[in-house]
């Protein structure tokens, strides 16, 4: 796996714990000042990764 995949990868579990923390897809996409679109994307990559 390389470096860019791996950090990519921590960015979308940190998505998925402030989902988590917030309660809400929305609320979490306020606190990481993303849009919902953005928060469900990295979401949807975390659990269909594209190789």
């Amino acid at each position: 796996m390389s470096i860019s995949r791996k950090i990519g990868s921590l960015t979308q579990l940190n998505v998925l714990v402030k989902i988590v923390e917030a309660g809400s897809l929305s609320q979490a996409a306020r606190e990481l000042n993303l849009t919902p679109s953005a928060v469900s994307k990295n979401l949807s990559q975390l659990t269909c990764p594209q190789y």
